[in-house]
């Protein structure tokens, strides 16, 4: 169901495809609380001029994208999974502790394929009495189906998910407990994907897009520049 509530007032130098990304979005996508408040940024903070002066014009259509791929940068960051400690310290494993606490991980689709499998072991191995009993007027064959079917549709959004992950080429951050490490990881997808979409490297954009997105006073293009370039050492190493 569509969101009810009256969108931001875009900036009038926002491009046409970021207002039509940013209504999109408002209106269609399910927005936490957070992700409102970011998009509704995005629309309306004075920084986003700089943001859209410094990218280039074309192609028309990009501008929609960094909007689509700054959301979806600040959405994923608590729901990808946090790697176990591996120093075995036990500060390390009581901050990964806390981690999961807070963002407690979605249940998988690879879980999902496993319960529905093996309830379909159940009820066929279930007793032509038990079933009479419990189960009065359900068709064993036909509940059987429909648990074959919900593994299988599971299984190929699994497969989809993955494939998706794996275009994405979300970066890795190491220290997951650090205090900057959501913006750490904004700004080295966001500077990863800007140049993939304008073949050049966007700094000063993405200083401004990760201001706006976290709501900091200020945001250096030296640190967006040593982000980026300690992304592409990690990356190649």
């Amino acid at each position: 169901m569509p969101y009810q509530s009256q969108r931001p007032e875009v900036l009038r130098c926002t491009p046409p495809a970021a207002k039509r990304m940013i209504e999109y979005l408002w209106q269609h996508w399910p927005l936490d609380k957070a992700l409102r408040a970011a998009l509704e940024r995005f629309a309306t903070y004075p920084a986003m001029r700089t943001v859209w002066g410094k990218l280039p014009a074309e192609p028309e259509s990009a501008a929609g994208h960094v909007v689509y791929c700054a959301i979806i940068a600040i959405g994923v960051f608590t729901k990808l999974p946090r790697p176990f400690p591996t120093a075995g310290r036990r500060a390390a494993i009581d901050r990964w502790v806390q981690w999961v606490r807070e963002h407690p991980p979605p249940t998988s689709n690879e879980l999902t394929v496993w319960h529905a499998v093996e309830l379909g072991k159940e009820v066929l191995n279930t007793s032509d009495d038990l079933w009479a009993q419990y189960f009065q007027g359900l068709d064993r064959a036909h509940v059987i189906s429909i648990l074959a079917a919900t593994a299988q549709s599971f299984a190929s959004m699994e497969e989809e998910r993955q494939a998706w992950l794996t275009a994405m080429q979300f970066p890795d951050v190491p220290q997951r407990d650090r205090q900057d490490a959501d913006e750490l990881f904004f700004c080295r997808w966001m500077s990863s994907r800007l140049r993939a979409i304008y073949r050049c490297d966007c700094d000063t954009a993405v200083s401004g897009l990760t201001l706006v997105a976290f709501d900091r006073e200020d945001v250096a293009v030296e640190t967006v520049r040593w982000r980026r370039r300690t992304d592409r050492k990690e990356r190649s190493d």
